[in-house]
């Protein structure tokens, strides 16, 4: 019987190639990741004694920086594998994972030793009580209720099939109740906005932005769905136009993937709706 031996190894940040790191992340968090390092987000923490683990931290778009405990193993083709958690939502192998290990090919040796092993890192909050918390920040403050002024997020179809499109606008409530003139809203003044945009919405608002820079479709981290349903629980979505439909989130439905033919003959998957 063949015994299969992972075991760690010192971090040479020789072995830290893009090809390397493509075995543990994805080639867009790789990307993401790039860039998080190229605009200086990552300081890089601490090295147990052996020179396997390293701590850093990365500033994502939280209050607080996302924190990271990165392990270098040699698997059995001696090749080099990167197991990194991080405490931002994706949890491991996450573009911030991919920010530290590219920052590490040029300061790993600056990287003061500690005993080892590192102490245990702090666990992520359970699932129910982060949605919980998720919730309380899209609550308005009483300044924020007060105005009269709203942002309304519109959902419509976007010009791929099966797309999706997002598109926040300012709208003001007339004192009979009605909407004035819907004006779409610059996803390039989220840090300069007015106070009557809640936090909750400040937060969506910087996801769309991150979303409109993508050039290369969406990544797992982006966590899509989660982003449709903080838009629908603020109560203010709505469908194709401001005073449209409200979109509300209804109960799972069953679905398949099926083959859809292209009229230049060959074909695409799709989620189709079982019916009933």
């Amino acid at each position: 019987m063949t015994v299969s031996v992972i075991s760690r190894v010192p971090l040479d940040p020789a072995n830290l190639t893009d090809a390397a790191l493509l075995r543990s992340v994805s080639a867009n968090a790789l990307e993401a990741g790039r860039a998080y390092e190229r605009a200086g987000r990552v300081r890089l923490g601490r090295r147990s004694a052996d020179g396997a683990e390293v701590e850093a931290e990365v500033r994502g778009t939280a209050r607080k920086p996302y924190r990271q405990r990165i392990l270098f193993l040699s698997g059995p083709d001696h090749r080099l594998i990167v197991s990194g958690s991080c405490t931002c939502p994706v949890g491991a192998n996450c573009k911030h994972v991919a920010a530290v290990a590219i920052a590490l090919r040029r300061g790993a040796s600056d990287l003061p030793p500690v005993a080892n092993p590192l102490p245990p890192a702090e666990p992520a909050l359970p699932a129910e009580v982060a949605a919980w918390l998720r919730a309380l920040d899209t609550v308005a403050s009483p300044a924020v209720s007060a105005t009269r002024r709203r942002l309304v997020f519109v959902l419509a179809p976007g010009t791929e099939p099966d797309a999706l499109t997002i598109a926040p606008y300012s709208v003001q409530l007339r004192k009979d109740g009605t909407e004035s003139q819907p004006k779409q809203y610059s996803l390039n003044q989220i840090d300069s906005t007015a106070g009557w945009v809640n936090s909750g919405d400040r937060m969506i608002l910087r996801r769309l932005a991150g979303l409109r820079q993508r050039y290369t479709g969406l990544a797992k981290e982006d966590d899509a769905p989660e982003l449709v349903r903080r838009v629908i629980a603020t109560g203010r979505a709505r469908w194709n136009a401001t005073n449209g439909p409200e979109v509300i989130e209804g109960p799972p439905q069953p679905g398949h993937i099926a083959w859809q033919l292209r009229p230049d003959g060959t074909q695409r998957a799709i989620l189709a709706v079982t019916e009933g």
